[in-house]
């Protein structure tokens, strides 16, 4: 067992890098033996073309010796001491000892979620997770077409653009209009989550849900082996227009969850929660619960950006929530021109749109600024009712589109 400092499954050959090295394993790079020139260049041509995969172990990320073949690819890293960002983008996974003597190549698995290392596991893990691995192999799709890519805006800012569905039964449709991510507001869980799993492609998953439906043993350990499947995202909304979420006591319950799913050595993913806040009546900040350090985005539904007392309130809660380091996501009624303008103007970190709106929002977007809708937005909140200064997100629009 071990601290998880970078999340993900990799599976490869234990490489030691900081024991002696008795014989010739795989990993070392031969060359090292060479005598002169020529005898360098003869085991360099000999050398395989084929990539080895292993999970290197080191006391120190930033103090690795130069030892690995050129063939060699690192698809995990155990550590000793926490390392510092930058951090490779492979699973990473800090322990107290490394072992003093292991077996000559070893094959290892790393679960940078759990904060487990495996070295040569038994027949039952590896096969646990040899089935994750291609599950999540298999889920992932490279999308070419125009449609499916996410989008930017005029002045180069990437924005995702996701759908928001009722029913699970509507996750394909949602992907099928090219949205980046699919939220489901809906109080039932999935039936089928490795065909969800299918259907999503590799795109993440945002279930919205009343926190007391996710209360409860079967649901919380549901919630962490379902994050092994999918990237999936919790948004909790409040039992009420008062009653907080308490998203401290529920994170409490999940984390005793998933202790017990690590003991049983069970493959959990990397879940992250968030709010989803049902606009009712104007106010500065958003409710108590979204200071929680574990909640990392909020998301605001139900909102009318038509009303200059709304967009007033919202603008200051998206100002609460930059403060605080939070994740900011807006739901859209309709794609028109001038809501567009005045959510780019919150200047959010996503979008959602019903699924048949999402291209129109996509190309809307890629023709209005951020930083335009911003000064925009400041400008119009002094002068709400004015025709012209309202009109200028569709000629924006008509300008550039010839």
């Amino acid at each position: 067992m071990g601290a998880p400092i970078r999340p993900g499954i990799a599976m490869g050959i234990g490489a030691p890098l900081y024991l002696p090295t008795p014989g010739m394993p795989i990993w070392l790079d031969p060359r090292l033996f060479a005598r002169d020139e020529e005898e360098w260049l003869a085991i360099e041509y000999k050398m395989p073309t084929e990539p080895v995969e292993v999970i290197a172990m080191v006391h120190r990320l930033d103090d690795v010796p130069p030892l690995l073949a050129p063939y060699v690819r690192v698809v995990g890293w155990v550590v000793e001491q926490e390392p510092a960002p930058p951090l490779p983008s492979v699973p990473i996974v800090q322990v107290r000892r490394l072992p003093r003597i292991l077996p000559p190549e070893p094959l290892t698995i790393i679960d940078g979620n759990a904060g487990v290392v495996y070295i040569e596991p038994s027949v039952q893990t590896l096969n646990r997770y040899q089935t994750q691995l291609l599950r999540v192999a298999t889920h992932t799709r490279f999308y070419l077409e125009t449609e499916h890519l996410p989008v930017r805006t005029w002045d180069g800012r990437e924005l995702p653009i996701g759908a928001w569905v009722q029913r699970w039964e509507m996750v394909a449709e949602a992907v099928q209009h090219g949205a980046d991510f699919v939220a489901v507001a809906c109080d039932e869980p999935p039936t089928d989550i490795a065909a969800l799993g299918q259907t999503l492609g590799g795109k993440s998953l945002w279930w919205i849900a009343p926190v007391d439906l996710l209360r409860g043993e079967p649901i919380l350990t549901s919630l962490w082996r379902w994050s092994a499947a999918v990237r999936l995202t919790c948004l909790l909304t409040q039992p009420s227009s008062m009653a907080p979420a308490e998203v401290e006591e529920w994170w409490q319950e999940m984390e005793m969850a998933c202790d017990a799913l690590k003991r049983e050595h069970q493959p959990i993913g990397s879940l992250e929660i968030g709010l989803a806040i049902r606009w009712r009546q104007p106010r500065a900040k958003p409710p108590q619960d979204a200071k929680s350090p574990q909640v990392k985005t909020l998301c605001w539904f139900q909102i009318d950006l038509g009303r200059r007392q709304t967009a007033e309130a919202l603008l200051a809660q998206q100002r609460w929530a930059i403060r605080y380091g939070k994740r900011r996501a807006l739901v859209l009624k309709d794609t028109e021109p001038v809501d567009l303008a005045v959510a780019l103007g919150m200047q959010p970190h996503a979008l959602l749109t019903p699924p048949e709106q999402v291209q129109r929002a996509k190309q809307q977007i890629a023709l209005l600024g951020t930083d335009e809708c911003r000064h925009w937005l400041l400008r119009r909140l002094q002068a709400w009712d004015d025709p012209d200064l309202a009109a200028h997100p569709r000629e924006w629009l008509a300008l550039r589109t010839g």
